[in-house]
């Protein structure tokens, strides 16, 4: 989406994709990742296995707050509020 759309930032990043978290979490995603302040998240671990675990292999360098909402997982990119993001307090 960043390079087809020509954008440098995404505010927030909503998936619910029914287990193909492991594929978009995988090799690489670490580049884009830092180009995302707000993801929200429901991994379904229960239909492939690996989808937790390639997520945060992914964030690992980052600097992500977490937190449950539900079935979701939230993590807020260290300063993202300050720019204006949503979901800090």
């Amino acid at each position: 989406l960043l390079a087809t759309q020509s954008a440098g930032h995404v505010d927030i990043l909503k998936l619910d994709i029914e287990g193909a978290e492991r594929e978009v979490f995988s090799e690489g995603s670490a580049e884009w990742i830092e180009k995302v302040g707000l993801i929200i998240v429901e991994l379904h671990d229960h239909l492939r296995p690996g989808c937790r675990a390639a997520l945060d292999a992914a964030v690992r360098s980052s600097s992500f707050s977490r937190r449950h909402q539900g079935e979701h997982l939230v993590l807020v990119k260290q300063g993202a509020a300050e720019s204006g993001m949503p979901g800090q307090t």
